[in-house]
C-alpha cells in the first residue's frame, strides 16, 4: 500500500495546504477513486470541502483546519451520504430524467438516487426537506458507505 492511500484525511489535507502554500496556488482539484477534493485559498468562502487562509498568514494547525472546514461546511449546507457500497444511479433507467437535478427541491419521501448493491436497487431519500446544492457523483459510478453523495440545505 502506498504512503498517500494509508494517510488519513487530515494529514493529506496538511500536505496539500503545505503544497500549496510553498507553490502560492489558490486552488487544487483532486480526483481519485470517485472521490473529488476541491481545496481554495482566499478570503471570500467557496462552495468547496475545505479552504485555507491567505498566503500571508502562517501554516495552519489541524484544528485549525478542521474547523475551517467544519464552518464552510456549514455555510454551504449538509451532506447527504451513501449508505451503502454500490453503483450510484441518478435516475431509474438510462433513458429517464434524473431524480433530482441542482436546484431542485425534495421532501422526505422523494428518491434522490438508486444505489444497486447485489443487484438489488436501493432508493435514497433525504431525512428532511431540502434543496440540492451540488451532486457530488456522476451516473453510474461506484460509491463507498458514508461517501457523500449530494450537498443540500435544509427548507
Amino acid at each position: 500500500m502506498s504512503k498517500e492511500k494509508s494517510l488519513s484525511a487530515t494529514e493529506l489535507l496538511q500536505q496539500i495546504s503545505d503544497i500549496m502554500e510553498e507553490r502560492d496556488l489558490t486552488e487544487v482539484l483532486l480526483r481519485e477513486e470517485g472521490i473529488t477534493l476541491k481545496v481554495r485559498r482566499g478570503s471570500e468562502p467557496a462552495p468547496v470541502a475545505f479552504s485555507q487562509p491567505s498566503a500571508t498568514s502562517p501554516s495552519p494547525s489541524t484544528e485549525q483546519i478542521e474547523s475551517s472546514a467544519s464552518q464552510l461546511s456549514s455555510e454551504v449546507g449538509e451532506l447527504i451520504r451513501s449508505p451503502m457500497v454500490g453503483l450510484f444511479y441518478a435516475s431509474q433507467s438510462p433513458e429517464a430524467a434524473s431524480y433530482v437535478e441542482v436546484g431542485s427541491v425534495v421532501s422526505e419521501d422523494d428518491t434522490l438516487c438508486l444505489i444497486e448493491a447485489m443487484k438489488i436497487f436501493n432508493e435514497v431519500k433525504p431525512d428532511f426537506a431540502c434543496k440540492i446544492l451540488e451532486i457530488l457523483v456522476e451516473d453510474t459510478t461506484t460509491v463507498e458507505f458514508d461517501q457523500p453523495l449530494f450537498r443540500v440545505k435544509r427548507i
